[in-house]
């Protein structure tokens, strides 16, 4: 399949006949799509000169004026066409393939420039595209617009956000996807290069993906007009055999951890421990791959088989007469239908990498979606090499190697050391605890932190597995690991890993254009694994605190908060202003100098031993690089630490202590002035987080002589290349000629405020939209249309939460989110709830505020933003109450005085009102749901813990009972002489029990000493003597720690009169949640029967509204469930075929309580049970929506035979005690029930 399409300008010419002639001649295309032909007609004789031959069909809309046109033609032995559908900009030509029987829809499109008109084109557009929903699409052309701002570039090239938002949402809308561009980024371009676009493109949706597997977009020269032809085809590329992977899937099928242990005992390999290990792997690698195309080959053959048995006794049985036989045939062949298909379900499900996911929560054609998105993001169509676009899999994939290969060498040579800079030492117990003998549960502690699904490297095996099979293998990963401890090393293959490829672009076409990751080997990750476990424990003491990264007690936004209070510092300071330099490190990790990084850790004192061990490592260390799959050949590496090694992360801070010592040694010799912050004057001259490096300083050019030295000697001494040109000067209140002169000397960029760090806008204002826009577009990106039109109910409710990892959790944490924003991610998440497919668009049949709520709170446990964004915000509160000698709180102390962090301060929220616009935020999170007239609820959850009682007010601080002595004895709080007066100094030891001393402004009357007998009765709680420190506990946590899950349900509030011991049962039963959901919407009337339907306005005759099963009565939940005669004859099969009584509850609740009453059972069984209730629910609801939208029911018999199939599977799956065949259980389901413990 050849498509190419372009807009030629102009068709009228004899040289642009000629350019369409010569793509034809060419490429030899099947279809070719020509926008703006400027014609008003086309002819048959056009079309066949074009083209070059006979057997061709054609399509056209003409010109409108001097401009437009659309002309279609394709070889009618290649596709032939049914149908052809003209719009105003677009024609679609509706046909099939000669080598495939699904029907395409290809569309030729040009659209117009005008916003207006554009819309119009969109609508009109996706009307045409649902028509023929089912079947495959292209859509291909010139849309006069960009999708992302760096498609665009030049002069004029100013980025209109909002047109690009709406041709995003009309991509989304059609449910398509862009495909990278191969051989050019841009489309179309100006005629003297000043300005060029990406304004052409082929959109294809799942099924056009999945059909023509591996598809190529590629922009073609262009000659004649001002835009690029593009070619789309599909291609068949060997690029090699791909390695053996384990499935975790393989442990669901009965036997397989006995075969595991059975061929683990029969290897007979001798050797050292590490060679023991690998040698058995390998070898154990052979019979799985045996055993797997046993038992988990061919499932598309072995699922068509039982579907062809199926239908011949569904065929045999067409005259309603089928003999008891074939009525076993076909149960069997069902229940293996249903085996296969779950088997092919969790291989999809594993391949499509979604841990988030559930049982249930999916189909395959969700993961057969999700692995096709996957594949086009992450495969190399081919690459630019000297000049030339090449795809062939044997150049690629050499280049490749030859380019890494060069990446990971070193020149050997002697490099300057850093002997004069002073650094911190490790103790010599941090020593010991380093080289100390490795104990089987540090071990075992070290694999199980490993996570289980993530890729293998090359030995093929995943930590799932690992783990599973612990009790078969846990031997000789012991001797393996107590090898390496003897002999400092391992043997050769133990430590190889691959290097997948990330595109950094949309559009990559370099290798520059990738991030290189590695998947390590099991062997060396886990040896690794315990080593980096190790390393993070005593690294603390060496590394400086203006590193951020990875240690314990220090976090990423720590970094952050600092540069963001120089920021506002340096606006608000009249002549002091300051610069930042944003260091860029070209390849950090790929280009640490390894003799450099022993040399700093012989610096820091790490005893030889331990050095060994990571020499060791680092020189074992070879690798070969995942090219679609398949790896290049091996080679060693020479310097460089691998991303995705455990303990990579830690050498990095190793190396990277190398600059922050040479910052510190220009400090202190007065070379290099950093920048104070407040009355104390805290000096900050570099912040890091691993290798994202901000160096700050005062406006001087003996600053930036200083720092321009400071880079270089840097980089000669550790290999770390500072690539000038990316890295940014970023100046605040400094004249524009120092600027000038600073970015001259440095060869860098200017920068400018708010600038990016860690991925934070950096003294941006939270109040703006503009700085909400990358989460607002994480929130789009992952709550699409496409996943939500194929995950179910119960997936999306997962999803939504998961969206709150990474980047949007990482926003929530520093600024507070405006309501306008707020407003705008909820927007965002109930259209992916609510939207298309229940029962009618749009409908939002839950209120978001219950949606909102915990699942035993009666909810969905959906995250309320706003108030999960201030139990966010109150962490840093609580940080400040504890790292009073952090970095960060000094920054602020010095700025805001002594009080930061201090509960209740006597100057309140004005406190906060003259800082920067994060500090004042953090002063307002007594707001829920942004009402101001609230209590601060922070400060209502702390109290203090009594230590020595120093620090503590007697009358204002809660430290003993609930409340604060002076709000509970507000009288003698009046009388006190030291309102101020500490618990230390109110009390004195003496005779074995406190004597509470505390001075009145005058003599008290007899009624007020009666409120002292009572102030003495509690004090008498308070507990002896403590030399330990004053602290604060968190009162609503059990270990008086906050915690943000807390603070949250705290926020959250949530109405006592809930009936939360039904939610609580209901959540905890084992079904998918789907159906689960489908139970907590009927709790609430939450489901789109016919009733709610006429409720809500979306069907309206009083008929409409019947129940479509049976009857008369009006549809809502109860009488479709319980009351309907049919559902009654459901309930009762489900009665008589276990044996028991009915139970005649009428709604959901005490149907649910009276089911699980019925049965007199243990726990498990009882859940087992549970499973039938809720598949009958669900099967009754299919059943109403098969009537309503396919105007077909299934027979009483029919809907019993789902329900034992699918309750049988259900069971089967989530209950490892139940092993019964499917007769089994059709034939005497109690039987089964009482032989389960």
């Amino acid at each position: 399949m050849i498509i190419i399409s372009i807009n030629i300008r102009g068709l009228g010419g004899r040289l642009k006949k000629k350019e369409i002639r010569d793509l034809v001649r060419v490429y030899k295309p099947d279809f070719i799509c020509i926008q703006e032909t400027k014609m008003d007609c086309v002819n048959s004789k056009l079309c066949h000169s074009l083209w070059g031959g006979e057997e061709i069909d054609w399509a056209f809309v003409p010109a409108e004026g001097a401009s437009g046109g659309i002309l279609s033609i394709w070889n009618k032995k290649n596709f032939v066409s049914e149908e052809i559908r003209h719009g105003n900009n677009f024609v679609t030509v509706r046909g099939k393939w000669s080598s495939h029987s699904i029907f395409s829809n290809i569309m030729n499109v040009y659209c117009p420039c005008d916003l207006a008109r554009k819309r119009l084109f969109w609508d009109e557009a996706k009307s045409d595209r649902e028509i023929y929903s089912g079947d495959m699409w292209c859509v291909v052309g010139d849309f006069n617009t960009v999708l992302h701002q760096e498609e665009k570039m030049g002069v004029g090239s100013h980025f209109d956000r909002r047109v690009s938002s709406e041709f995003a949402h009309f991509v989304e809308d059609m449910d398509l996807l862009d495909l990278p561009l191969a051989g050019s980024k841009f489309t179309w371009f100006v005629s003297n290069g000043s300005a060029m676009s990406r304004l052409d493109r082929f959109l294809v949706d799942d099924s056009w993906l999945s059909s023509w597997g591996r598809l190529v977009q590629m922009g073609l020269k262009r000659v004649f007009s001002d835009h690029c032809p593009i070619l789309l085809k599909n291609e068949i590329h060997d690029w090699g055999p791909s390695p053996f992977r384990t499935n975790n899937c393989w442990f669901s099928e009965g036997g397989f951890i006995n075969f595991v242990a059975s061929e683990w005992s029969k290897m007979m390999v001798s050797g050292r421990g590490s060679f023991v290990f690998k040698e058995k792997l390998k070898l154990l690698k052979k019979s799985l791959k045996i055993w797997n195309a046993e038992h988990f080959g061919m499932l598309d053959k072995k699922i068509a088989d039982q579907v062809s048995i199926i239908n011949f006794v569904d065929g045999k049985g067409g005259d309603g007469t089928l003999s008891s036989e074939d009525i076993e045939i076909r149960k069997v062949a069902l229940a293996d239908l249903w085996r296969f298909s779950s088997k092919k379900d969790n291989l999809l499900r594993q391949k499509a990498r979604q841990r988030w996911l559930r049982d249930g929560d999916s189909n395959s054609k969700f993961f057969h979606a999700w692995i096709n998105r996957r594949r086009r993001s992450s495969e190399i169509l081919g690459l630019t090499i000297d000049g030339e676009w090449v795809d062939d899999p044997s150049r690629v994939k050499d280049h490749i190697r030859l380019f890494f290969e060069a990446r990971f060498s070193e020149a050997h040579w002697n490099r300057p050391s850093l002997n004069g800079i002073l650094f911190n030492q490790i103790s010599a117990e941090d020593n010991q605890l380093l080289v100390a003998r490795f104990e089987e549960k540090e071990i075992k502690d070290a694999v199980w932190s490993c996570e289980g699904d993530k890729s293998p490297g090359p030995d093929g095996f995943n930590f799932t597995f690992i783990k599973k099979s612990w009790e078969v293998v846990k031997d000789d990963i012991f001797a393996m690991v107590d090898d390496f401890y003897v002999s400092g090393n391992l043997t050769r293959g133990c430590n190889s890993s691959f290097i997948v490829l990330i595109p950094k672009t949309g559009c990559p076409s370099e290798l520059g254009n990738y991030r290189p990751i590695s998947l390590v080997g099991c062997i060396h990750k886990i040896i690794s694994k315990f080593l980096a476990g190790r390393l993070k424990l005593v690294l603390h003491s060496v590394i400086s605190e203006n590193q951020t990264a990875l240690l314990k007690g220090r976090y990423i936004m720590d970094g952050v908060v600092i540069g963001n209070e120089i920021i506002d510092r340096a606006r608000k300071n009249n002549g002091h202003g300051c610069f930042i330099f944003k260091v860029d490190f070209e390849k950090a990790y790929d280009s640490v100098n390894w003799s450099f990084l022993l040399y700093m850790m012989e610096r820091m004192g790490f005893c030889f031993k331990w050095r060994n061990w990571i020499k060791s490592c680092l020189q074992s260390s070879c690798v070969s690089v995942l090219v679609n799959g398949s790896p290049t050949l091996e080679f060693n590496l020479a310097k460089g630490l691998r991303q995705g090694d455990p303990i990579a992360p830690f050498l990095f801070l190793i190396v990277a202590e190398g600059l922050a010592g040479i910052m510190r040694s220009a400090v202190a010799k007065n070379l290099f002035s950093g920048y104070l912050v407040g009355k104390d004057k805290v000096m900050v001259s570099h912040l890091h987080y691993a290798d994202d490096t901000l160096l700050i300083g005062e406006n001087s050019d003996k600053n930036i002589e200083t720092l321009k030295c400071i880079l270089h000697c840097f980089e000669l001494s550790s290999g770390l290349k500072i690539n000038f040109s990316k890295s940014s000067f970023i100046s605040v209140k400094s004249e524009e000629g120092f600027v000038q002169s600073a970015v001259h000397k440095l060869f860098c960029a200017v920068g400018s405020v708010p600038f990016k760090f860690l991925g934070i806008h950096v003294g941006a204002n939270p109040k703006r939209l503009a700085t909400w826009s990358p989460i607002i577009h994480s929130f789009k990106k992952k709550l699409s249309f496409w996943q939500q039109k194929l995950i179910s109910f119960g997936g999306r409710v997962t999803l939504l939460n998961s969206v709150l990892s990474s980047l949007p959790i990482y926003f929530f944490s520093f600024f507070k989110a405006p309501v306008s924003v707020i407003k705008e991610l909820v927007k965002i998440q109930r259209r992916f709830l609510w939207g298309k497919g229940e029962g009618s668009k749009g409908v939002s049949w839950v209120r978001w505020e219950l949606v909102c709520r915990t699942k035993e709170g009666g909810g969905l446990g959906v995250k309320n933003l706003s108030l999960f964004n201030l139990a966010l915000l109150g962490k840093w509160r609580w940080r400040a109450l504890f790292e009073r000698e952090a970095l960060w709180v000094h920054v602020l102390r010095s700025k805001y005085g002594e009080e930061v962090g201090v509960v209740g301060g006597s100057r309140g929220v004005n406190y906060f009102k003259k800082g920067s616009r994060w500090w004042r935020d953090l002063g307002l999170l007594n707001c829920r749901e942004h009402e101001r007239n609230l209590s601060d609820w922070f400060v209502d959850g702390v109290r203090r813990k009594l230590g020595s009682g120093e620090s503590v007010s007697f009358w204002s601080d809660i430290w003993v009972g609930d409340v604060c002595l002076s709000s509970q004895f507000f009288r003698l709080f009046q009388l006190a002489l030291d309102k101020e007066a500490s618990v230390s100094s109110s009390r004195h030891w003496r005779n074995g029990v406190w004597q509470w001393s505390i001075q009145w402004r005058r003599s008290l009357f007899d009624w007020e000493q009666a409120e002292v007998d009572d102030l003495n009765s509690i004090l008498e709680s308070v507990r002896g003597p403590s030399n330990s420190m004053d602290g604060w506990i968190w009162k609503n946590e059990k270990d008086g720690v906050y915690s943000v899950r807390n603070a949250y349900h705290l926020l959250l509030n949530e109405v006592a009169n809930i009936d939360s011991s039904f939610y609580k049962r209901l959540w905890r039963c084992n079904v998918p949640s789907e159906i689960k959901c489908l139970v907590w919407k009927m709790s609430l009337d939450g489901v789109p029967t016919l009733s709610n339907l006429k409720r809500r306005g979306v069907v309206r005759s009083p008929s409409s509204s019947n129940c479509q099963l049976r009857g008369l009565e009006e549809e809502s939940v109860d009488h479709l469930f319980f009351h309907c005669s049919f559902s009654y004859g459901v309930w009762q099969g489900i009665y008589s075929w276990f044996g028991m009584s009915s139970v005649l509850h009428s709604d959901v609740k005490s149907n649910f309580y009276g089911h699980e009453a019925l049965l007199r059972l243990g726990k498990n069984r009882r859940r087992q049970w549970m499973c039938i209730w809720f598949v009958t629910l669900w099967s009754i609801w299919l059943n109403r929506n098969k009537v309503i939208f396919e105007k077909k029911s299934s027979s009483l018999e029919e809907i019993m035979f789902s329900i034992q199939l699918h309750s049988w599977n259900l069971i089967s799956v989530r209950f490892s005690s139940f092993s019964y065949s499917f007769l089994d259980w059709v034939w005497n389901p109690a039987a089964c029930f009482s032989c389960i413990d």
